[in-house]
Formats: C-alpha cells, sequence, structure tokens
C-alpha cells in the first residue's frame, strides 16, 4: 500500500511522452519553410520543456542549447536559445535569449533575463512575438511565460523576412558562416520537450494560464470541453484553426517524424527528420495502470479489512484484536491520490457508487478508526474530486453520511457538524447539493438521530 501511494506522488509534473535530446548530435530537420514567418498577427511557440543540463554533454565550452532554430543560409531569421548569464549576486544563471536578425535590419539577442531557469525540472514555456500590424498603436513586443504566468515584456521591432527559412531546426541549430552569423558548431539541446506547437496567431495571458491548467497531456489541436476550465468564455475554441506546426513524438514513421498540424491549417506536411540520437519516451501513471487492473474498485477490499487481527508472530502469542486507527488513514490517502487528477478512476468511482461502498464498509468496521485525523484525512480527499456529480455522491454518502458516524467519538461528531455548518455557509455548490437533490441527508430528523 505504501508503494502504491509513493509511486501515485512520485509521478513526474512533465507530460506522459516526450521527445528525448541527448545533447551530442540530436534535433529534427525541417524542410524549407516558403511562408516564413506569421506576418497578420504574430506567432507563439509552446511546449512542456525540461532541461537535463546547461552543460555541454561532450566537455565544450559556451554551450547555448538550442531550442528551436529558424534560419536561412545567411543567418536571417529567429532563434531561441538558453543563454548563461552573470546576475548581480554574482552568479551564474541561465536563461532564455531570442536571436532576430531581418534584412537590412540590426541583428539582436534578446536577454530574457526575468525568468532563471534550473536543471531537471519541467517548465511550460511559451513566447510570443506580435507583428505592429495587430494594434497601429502599439510597439511590436516579445512575451515570455513561464507555468501560465507573463514572466517578461520586451520592446522589439517583429522580423520582416524576405528569403525562405532553409535552415530550420528545433533541439539544435546548423552551422552557418556568413556576414550577418557565424555559427561555427552546432548546439543541441540537452533534455526533454512535450508536444512542440507553433501558432499563427499571438496567445493571450489568459490563454496562456488556460492551456497551462489544462496540464501537459492536455492537445491544443483538439476542440476543448467547457465544462474543463474556468472561466465564461472558451478562449481555446479558435486555437486549432491557427497551429502551423505541430510535433508530438508519437508520431513517427521511419526516420520522420510527422508534421499532425490540421489538414484545414496546411498547404503541405512539413515532417521532420530525425537528427542523431533521438528518443521518444513514453511513461505510464499508476492511476492508468490501476484503470487496465479493473479500476479504483480493486482497492475496496482493503476497507473490508480494517478489522482483521494480526497475525501472531508466533504460535504462543497471543491474536491482537486491537484497532490501527492509522490504517484507514493510508487506505483513504491512497484511494485519494489514485482519485487526484485522474479523470478515468473518477468517473469510474461515479459510475460504480464507489462512495456508498466505500461508506458502508467503513460503518461495518469498529467506530474508533473514526477520529479527528480520519475526517481531516476524508475532507482533504474531498479537495482532489473535479467531477461536480462525483463531488455531491462523496458529501452524501459518505462525508455526511450520519449512519457512519453515530457510533464516533462525540468530539468527532461535533467537529463533523462544525465542518457541515462551515462548507454550507460557504460554498454554495455543497450546500445546493446537500439540501436540493438530497434533502434527506441534511433534514432536522437525521440530524437529530
Amino acid at each position: 500500500m505504501k508503494a502504491l501511494q509513493f509511486m501515485a506522488l512520485s509521478r513526474s509534473e512533465g507530460p506522459p511522452v516526450f521527445f528525448d535530446f541527448d545533447g551530442k548530435d540530436s534535433g529534427l530537420v525541417l524542410p524549407t519553410l516558403e511562408k516564413i514567418l506569421p506576418q497578420h498577427h504574430g506567432y507563439s511557440f509552446c511546449c512542456w520543456l525540461r532541461a537535463e543540463s546547461f552543460s555541454d554533454p561532450l566537455g565544450s565550452p559556451n554551450f547555448q542549447p538550442r531550442i528551436f532554430s529558424f534560419l536561412d543560409k545567411e543567418g536571417f531569421g529567429i532563434e531561441l536559445y538558453f543563454a548563461p548569464k552573470l546576475m548581480g549576486n554574482k552568479q551564474l544563471h541561465h536563461v532564455l535569449a531570442l536571436y532576430i536578425a531581418s534584412p537590412g535590419g540590426k541583428k539582436s539577442s534578446l536577454m530574457l533575463e526575468e525568468y532563471s531557469f534550473e536543471p531537471r525540472r519541467w517548465y511550460y514555456i511559451v513566447v510570443t512575438h506580435n507583428s505592429q500590424s495587430r494594434v497601429l498603436w502599439h510597439q511590436s513586443e516579445v512575451r515570455l511565460y513561464v507555468d501560465g504566468a507573463m514572466v517578461q515584456k520586451v520592446p522589439h521591432k517583429y522580423p520582416q523576412l524576405l528569403q525562405p527559412l532553409n535552415c530550420v531546426r528545433i533541439g539544435t541549430n546548423c552551422k552557418i558562416t556568413s556576414s550577418t552569423l557565424q555559427l561555427y558548431r552546432e548546439s543541441p539541446f540537452y533534455g526533454q520537450m512535450g508536444d512542440i506547437y507553433f501558432l499563427d496567431d499571438v496567445l493571450t495571458a489568459n490563454q496562456v494560464k488556460q492551456l497551462h491548467s489544462l496540464g501537459p497531456s492536455y492537445d491544443i489541436s483538439e476542440q476543448i470541453e467547457a465544462s474543463r476550465v474556468d472561466t465564461k468564455r472558451n478562449e481555446l475554441v479558435d486555437l486549432p484553426s491557427k497551429i502551423f506546426l505541430h510535433f508530438n513524438c508519437r508520431a513517427r514513421v521511419g526516420k520522420f517524424y510527422l508534421d499532425i498540424t490540421p489538414e484545414t491549417n496546411r498547404d503541405r506536411r512539413l515532417d521532420a527528420k530525425v537528427l542523431g540520437n533521438l528518443n521518444a519516451c513514453s511513461t505510464r501513471d499508476v492511476k492508468d495502470i490501476i484503470h487496465c487492473l479493473g479500476g479504483i474498485k480493486v482497492l475496496f477490499p482493503l476497507f473490508a479489512q480494517l478489522n482483521q487481527p494480526l497475525v501472531p508472530r508466533s504460535n504462543d502469542d497471543a491474536i491482537d484484536y486491537s484497532v490501527d486507527s492509522k490504517l484507514l488513514l493510508q487506505v483513504l490517502a491512497l484511494l485519494g491520490d489514485m482519485l487526484n487528477k485522474s479523470d478515468t478512476n473518477q468517473e469510474e468511482m461515479l459510475r460504480c457508487s464507489g462512495f456508498a461502498v466505500v461508506g458502508y464498509l467503513v460503518q461495518r468496521a469498529s467506530p474508533q478508526h473514526l477520529t479527528s485525523d480520519t475526517l481531516v484525512t476524508i475532507e482533504d480527499l474531498g479537495n482532489k474530486i473535479q467531477i461536480p456529480e462525483l463531488l455531491e455522491k462523496f458529501y452524501t454518502d459518505f462525508l455526511f453520511n450520519w449512519h457512519l458516524w453515530i457510533y464516533s467519538n462525540a468530539s468527532v461528531q461535533w467537529e463533523l457538524t462544525v465542518l457541515l455548518c462551515t462548507l454550507t455557509k460557504n460554498n454554495p455548490q455543497v450546500r445546493h447539493s446537500l439540501t436540493h437533490s438530497h434533502a434527506r441527508t441534511v433534514r432536522c430528523s437525521a440530524s437529530l438521530n
């Protein structure tokens, strides 16, 4: 049971499938971009990203790993990369930098130094650059969002590129020696990336926040359910029509990763060729594995074992019938961890009337299991439920099932009553579910009994 709980809690915060760049010679090589860059509104780059290290695995100095590099053979275009930056505290930090160069214009490396990145941690990165034509009286600017929040915005002219980009790579760069740019070496990214998106528009701050809240498994190209975001107007509905590049590590055929941009958004598919040792990784959450074994129901027999005596270590020892109050806490915590952020397990719990079953099994156990700590653990379990219908069943069939608590200590019953008053006073949803859908749960006679 402890092993299951540890696996449920130790799940990575990143996407379940991702590209793994080795930092030596790996990357994605795209065909020539005839469309160049979006000119009407601007562009947005979105990706879940984790840097394994900011040091070159081959030991070379001045390592500046590229996230993407969209250039022509003269060095005009844009690049996003990590760069070392010595801050005021004399410590070396690693920040994002955006290289921008246009024909006839001045090239620049824009240091986005307001946010410092750490190795071996997942981040949701969004970089946007709006063209001046979007808002005529506003200057073009670059914005950096990290984990759903804007951390920096810098005014900068939008690149005006005249020639097709024929040195287009993701996770590395080309060697270029020209009067504009000298890149004598490739600088591959060392780490992992989830789905890679380029959008033909500038995401708003609210859109970025919503995308981050949906988690690393969310696919922008799919239509979103309005119930999954807390907003009166769904601002993500139009995003699939604005994708102009999308790569997922599962979409691979031979030595190519397929461009899975929606068909209506493109003239031709820009499949990327694998460069070097680029691997596709897939992880499995224990919450998904338990669904394959029969679903959340496989945990229910644990509640039936609460009153089982401990087996004596020897034949001479007496059977121990004492109650271990921590056992119920562990089982409830495990159930909560398996339900947390798992729509599949929560829907299965609703379908099988899970909380009614759990309430019945706990009611058959000794009331000594029902302590103040048990009440706190149950309340925490309820905070992990996102489906409204299941939350209603949690309140009516389990937490405020009076038959469950009638033989518990008087102080625990008092704490339960205080909790009921607090929830119904501060949470209209709870008050409605308890007093309308299941009025029998909180009627005066039930409470008095």
